[in-house]
């Protein structure tokens, strides 16, 4: 699950603010950077979106807070002119091979994979320029109606320069999205701003594409939770 909680607002973006996926995807990076004492692997990222992240230099500070044999918590912060504006936080936990029986470990993907699934052209109209930069392949409308939606998406362009974009970045960058698949408020009339995203991994991701099965509840004072089931190759 990836769950956001999300206050609606009414208007449009700004410009000159970065896409929250740009965001996670970054934050997933630096934590990929950590140096860890054993094998290990992230099963949960957590950000809070502090203040709007400007399209400039970011400073990224990283900080271990637990060491141990079977978990590993780090802190990571991006900043802006000394300013901090995303705090975040990653646990991983020692990576251990055991003979589970394989229907309990993998789930089987319910879903069309990304071959099977349209682009919409409809959705990158007078969208956030870093949507340019990704693939988007959905599985059920979600534009021509509200509620619940699956869309396949990856990143097609590097988010680090001369670094490549792992699968955990991926996932980071599809799970900020949650909220727009699922949207039960019209687009045209409604905006958000997403003030915290919470990923957990039962294991690393092993691909680039990653399906959000997604949904949205919205209370009555403004603020709204999404989730999504996600899914790669595998399952």
């Amino acid at each position: 699950m990836s769950p956001q909680r999300a206050v609606m607002l009414v208007g449009r973006g700004s410009p000159s603010i970065q896409h929250g996926a740009a965001i996670a995807g970054l934050v997933a990076w630096a934590i990929e950077w950590i140096e860890i004492p054993h094998p290990m692997h992230v099963v949960r990222i957590s950000i809070e979106f502090l203040r709007p992240a400007p399209i400039g230099p970011l400073e990224i500070r990283t900080e271990v807070e637990r060491a141990g044999r079977k978990a590993h918590m780090a802190s990571v912060c991006l900043l802006s002119e000394g300013i901090e504006i995303v705090r975040a936080r990653a646990l991983r936990m020692r990576s251990t091979s055991f003979d589970f029986p394989a229907d309990m470990t993998e789930a089987a993907l319910e879903l069309p994979g990304p071959e099977q699934a349209h682009e919409d052209p409809d959705v990158r109209a007078n969208a956030n320029p870093f949507l340019s930069g990704v693939s988007m392949r959905f599985v059920e409308e979600f534009v021509r109606r509200p509620g619940s939606g699956a869309v396949w998406l990856r990143p097609d362009r590097p988010l680090v320069l001369n670094s490549q974009t792992s699968p955990l970045m991926c996932a980071a960058v599809a799970a900020d999205f949650t909220s727009g698949p699922s949207a039960v408020l019209d687009f045209k009339l409604w905006s958000y701003v997403n003030s915290d995203l919470s990923i957990f991994l039962t294991r690393p991701p092993v691909d680039d594409w990653i399906l959000l099965n997604a949904e949205t509840w919205l209370g009555d004072r403004g603020t709204a939770i999404a989730a999504s089931r996600l899914a790669d190759a595998r399952g």
